[in-house]
Protein backbone atom coordinates (compact mmCIF):
# COMPACT_ATOMS: atom_id res chain seq x y z
CA UNK A 1 0.00 0.00 0.00
CA UNK A 2 1.60 3.05 -0.62
CA UNK A 3 1.96 6.18 1.60
CA UNK A 4 -0.77 8.35 -0.36
CA UNK A 5 -3.51 5.59 -0.33
CA UNK A 6 -3.14 5.05 3.33
CA UNK A 7 -3.08 9.11 4.17
CA UNK A 8 -6.14 9.12 2.24
CA UNK A 9 -7.92 5.92 3.87
CA UNK A 10 -7.03 7.35 7.10
CA UNK A 11 -8.05 10.78 6.73
CA UNK A 12 -11.43 9.45 5.87
CA UNK A 13 -14.68 8.98 7.57
CA UNK A 14 -17.97 7.30 6.55
CA UNK A 15 -21.26 6.71 8.57
CA UNK A 16 -24.04 4.23 6.43
CA UNK A 17 -27.46 4.65 7.11
CA UNK A 18 -30.13 1.68 5.91
CA UNK A 19 -28.45 -1.41 5.14
CA UNK A 20 -31.63 -2.25 4.41
CA UNK A 21 -34.32 0.66 4.17
CA UNK A 22 -38.09 -0.51 3.45
CA UNK A 23 -41.22 1.28 3.39
CA UNK A 24 -44.37 -0.66 2.74
CA UNK A 25 -44.79 -4.66 2.96
CA UNK A 26 -42.29 -6.84 5.34
CA UNK A 27 -38.79 -5.56 5.82
CA UNK A 28 -36.33 -3.71 8.33
CA UNK A 29 -34.27 -0.84 8.06
CA UNK A 30 -30.77 -1.26 9.28
CA UNK A 31 -28.38 1.44 10.56
CA UNK A 32 -24.85 1.31 10.92
CA UNK A 33 -21.74 2.68 10.32
CA UNK A 34 -17.92 2.79 10.11
CA UNK A 35 -15.16 5.40 10.69
CA UNK A 36 -11.51 4.98 9.84
CA UNK A 37 -9.08 7.53 12.14
CA UNK A 38 -5.43 8.46 11.80
CA UNK A 39 -2.44 5.84 13.24
CA UNK A 40 0.17 6.70 15.21
CA UNK A 41 2.48 7.20 12.44
CA UNK A 42 0.50 10.53 11.27
CA UNK A 43 0.45 13.37 13.36
CA UNK A 44 -2.28 15.11 10.77
CA UNK A 45 -5.41 14.56 13.11
CA UNK A 46 -8.26 12.09 12.44
CA UNK A 47 -11.95 12.03 11.72
CA UNK A 48 -14.85 10.63 14.00
CA UNK A 49 -18.04 10.97 11.85
CA UNK A 50 -21.33 9.99 13.75
CA UNK A 51 -24.59 10.72 12.27
CA UNK A 52 -28.13 11.32 14.53
CA UNK A 53 -31.08 10.55 12.75
CA UNK A 54 -34.91 10.89 13.79
CA UNK A 55 -37.92 8.98 11.49
CA UNK A 56 -41.30 10.59 11.54
CA UNK A 57 -44.54 8.20 9.79
CA UNK A 58 -47.78 10.00 9.96
CA UNK A 59 -50.49 7.66 8.79
CA UNK A 60 -53.69 6.53 11.16
CA UNK A 61 -51.52 7.84 13.49
CA UNK A 62 -48.15 9.33 14.51
CA UNK A 63 -44.81 6.95 14.67
CA UNK A 64 -41.37 8.50 15.80
CA UNK A 65 -37.94 7.07 16.85
CA UNK A 66 -34.24 7.97 17.12
CA UNK A 67 -31.04 7.08 17.25
CA UNK A 68 -27.14 7.39 16.70
CA UNK A 69 -25.05 5.59 14.28
CA UNK A 70 -21.72 5.70 16.22
CA UNK A 71 -19.82 2.58 14.33
CA UNK A 72 -19.50 0.43 17.10
CA UNK A 73 -22.61 -1.75 16.04
CA UNK A 74 -25.67 -2.44 13.55
CA UNK A 75 -29.27 -0.95 14.57
CA UNK A 76 -32.01 -2.48 13.14
CA UNK A 77 -35.34 -0.62 12.66
CA UNK A 78 -38.69 -2.09 11.51
CA UNK A 79 -39.56 -0.98 8.19
CA UNK A 80 -43.31 0.56 7.59
CA UNK A 81 -45.67 -1.44 6.71
CA UNK A 82 -49.67 -0.98 4.80
CA UNK A 83 -48.82 2.12 3.55
CA UNK A 84 -51.74 4.56 2.13
CA UNK A 85 -52.56 6.89 0.15
CA UNK A 86 -51.84 10.48 1.85
CA UNK A 87 -49.33 8.92 3.80
CA UNK A 88 -45.91 11.07 4.88
CA UNK A 89 -42.96 11.05 7.00
CA UNK A 90 -39.14 12.46 7.60
CA UNK A 91 -36.11 11.02 7.47
CA UNK A 92 -33.56 13.37 9.43
CA UNK A 93 -29.61 12.89 9.56
CA UNK A 94 -27.70 15.37 11.63
CA UNK A 95 -23.54 15.67 11.73
CA UNK A 96 -21.63 15.09 14.74
CA UNK A 97 -17.94 15.56 13.52
CA UNK A 98 -15.13 14.99 16.08
CA UNK A 99 -11.45 16.81 15.59
CA UNK A 100 -11.35 18.19 12.22
CA UNK A 101 -13.48 20.34 9.48
CA UNK A 102 -14.62 17.80 6.89
CA UNK A 103 -16.39 18.10 3.47
CA UNK A 104 -19.44 15.81 3.89
CA UNK A 105 -20.88 13.86 1.25
CA UNK A 106 -24.25 11.01 0.72
CA UNK A 107 -24.96 8.87 -1.57
CA UNK A 108 -27.11 5.87 -1.91
CA UNK A 109 -29.36 3.81 -4.12
CA UNK A 110 -32.44 1.86 -4.34
CA UNK A 111 -31.27 -1.84 -3.20
CA UNK A 112 -34.73 -2.93 -4.79
CA UNK A 113 -37.11 -0.69 -6.43
CA UNK A 114 -40.71 -1.22 -7.14
CA UNK A 115 -44.02 0.70 -7.79
CA UNK A 116 -44.47 2.31 -4.84
CA UNK A 117 -40.34 3.86 -5.17
CA UNK A 118 -41.96 5.27 -7.95
CA UNK A 119 -45.52 6.69 -6.49
CA UNK A 120 -43.72 8.23 -3.23
CA UNK A 121 -42.83 11.96 -3.82
CA UNK A 122 -39.93 12.95 -2.07
CA UNK A 123 -38.00 16.08 -1.59
CA UNK A 124 -34.21 16.46 -0.46
CA UNK A 125 -33.53 19.37 1.70
CA UNK A 126 -30.89 20.58 4.43
CA UNK A 127 -33.23 21.59 7.68
CA UNK A 128 -32.65 22.76 11.45
CA UNK A 129 -32.58 20.21 14.20
CA UNK A 130 -36.73 20.57 14.53
CA UNK A 131 -37.07 19.58 11.29
CA UNK A 132 -37.80 23.06 10.13
CA UNK A 133 -37.13 23.14 6.59
CA UNK A 134 -34.10 24.98 4.91
CA UNK A 135 -33.30 24.90 1.26
CA UNK A 136 -34.06 22.16 -1.15
CA UNK A 137 -31.33 20.06 -2.76
CA UNK A 138 -32.04 18.95 -6.49
CA UNK A 139 -35.67 19.44 -7.94
CA UNK A 140 -38.37 19.36 -5.19
CA UNK A 141 -41.62 16.93 -4.84
CA UNK A 142 -40.21 14.00 -7.56
CA UNK A 143 -40.68 10.38 -7.08
CA UNK A 144 -38.21 8.48 -4.29
CA UNK A 145 -36.64 6.61 -7.02
CA UNK A 146 -35.48 9.68 -8.97
CA UNK A 147 -34.22 10.81 -5.60
CA UNK A 148 -31.74 8.08 -4.90
CA UNK A 149 -30.87 7.82 -8.78
CA UNK A 150 -29.41 11.33 -8.19
CA UNK A 151 -27.80 9.69 -4.95
CA UNK A 152 -26.14 7.01 -6.64
CA UNK A 153 -23.76 10.14 -8.21
CA UNK A 154 -22.81 11.80 -4.79
CA UNK A 155 -24.08 15.12 -3.23
CA UNK A 156 -21.84 17.29 -1.47
CA UNK A 157 -23.12 18.29 1.53
CA UNK A 158 -22.68 22.26 2.73
CA UNK A 159 -22.25 23.76 6.24
CA UNK A 160 -24.58 26.79 5.02
CA UNK A 161 -26.96 24.81 4.14
CA UNK A 162 -26.95 26.11 -0.06
CA UNK A 163 -27.32 23.94 -3.16
CA UNK A 164 -23.93 23.97 -4.09
CA UNK A 165 -21.84 21.23 -6.79
CA UNK A 166 -18.41 20.26 -5.66
CA UNK A 167 -15.62 22.35 -4.62
CA UNK A 168 -18.23 25.56 -3.97
CA UNK A 169 -19.42 23.54 -1.29
CA UNK A 170 -18.28 24.71 2.68
CA UNK A 171 -16.91 22.30 4.98
CA UNK A 172 -18.86 21.14 7.99
CA UNK A 173 -16.53 22.12 11.27
CA UNK A 174 -16.50 19.74 13.86
CA UNK A 175 -18.70 19.83 17.31
CA UNK A 176 -18.49 19.24 20.64
CA UNK A 177 -18.87 15.96 22.22
CA UNK A 178 -22.64 14.68 21.40
CA UNK A 179 -23.99 17.80 19.82
CA UNK A 180 -24.15 17.74 16.45
CA UNK A 181 -23.38 21.19 14.30
CA UNK A 182 -24.32 22.76 10.83
CA UNK A 183 -27.75 21.64 8.97
CA UNK A 184 -28.77 18.69 9.05
CA UNK A 185 -30.05 16.73 6.29
CA UNK A 186 -34.06 15.99 5.49
CA UNK A 187 -35.86 13.63 3.08
CA UNK A 188 -39.39 14.19 3.19
CA UNK A 189 -41.65 12.04 1.39
CA UNK A 190 -45.53 11.18 0.94
CA UNK A 191 -47.79 8.50 -0.94
CA UNK A 192 -50.08 11.05 -2.58
CA UNK A 193 -53.96 11.23 -2.29
CA UNK A 194 -54.52 10.12 -5.59
CA UNK A 195 -52.43 7.11 -5.75
CA UNK A 196 -53.81 4.25 -7.17
CA UNK A 197 -53.50 0.41 -6.12
CA UNK A 198 -51.51 -0.89 -8.54
CA UNK A 199 -48.94 0.02 -5.30
CA UNK A 200 -50.61 -2.36 -3.30
CA UNK A 201 -48.42 -4.67 -1.29
CA UNK A 202 -45.42 -3.57 -2.82
CA UNK A 203 -42.30 -2.47 -1.09
CA UNK A 204 -38.34 -1.21 -1.88
CA UNK A 205 -34.80 -0.83 -0.04
CA UNK A 206 -32.68 1.45 -0.04
CA UNK A 207 -28.68 2.24 1.23
CA UNK A 208 -27.88 5.77 2.50
CA UNK A 209 -23.94 6.19 3.10
CA UNK A 210 -22.33 9.51 4.35
CA UNK A 211 -18.93 10.29 3.86
CA UNK A 212 -16.39 12.95 5.66
CA UNK A 213 -13.26 13.83 3.76
CA UNK A 214 -10.97 16.10 6.52
CA UNK A 215 -10.85 19.65 4.61
CA UNK A 216 -7.10 20.41 5.28
CA UNK A 217 -6.41 17.91 2.45
CA UNK A 218 -8.83 18.49 0.04
CA UNK A 219 -11.16 20.77 -1.83
CA UNK A 220 -14.64 19.64 -1.90
CA UNK A 221 -14.18 18.32 -5.69
CA UNK A 222 -12.81 14.99 -4.61
CA UNK A 223 -15.75 12.79 -4.69
CA UNK A 224 -16.04 9.87 -1.98
CA UNK A 225 -19.16 7.78 -3.55
CA UNK A 226 -17.36 7.17 -6.73
CA UNK A 227 -15.82 4.65 -5.16
CA UNK A 228 -18.46 2.74 -3.04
Amino acid sequence: MTDETTRRRVLTAIATAGGIGALGGAGTYAVFSDTASTKATFTSGSLDLRVHYDRTYVGTEEQTDSGTIDGQESTELPGYSNLMAGDSGQLKFCFELAKNSAYLWTCGELTTSSDLADAIEATVRYCDQDGTKGNPIGEQNRSLSSVFSALNDGVPLDYKGRDRDAGKQTAYEPSSSGETIGPCLCIDWKLPDDTDATVQNKEFGFNLRFHAMQARHHDGTNNPCTGD
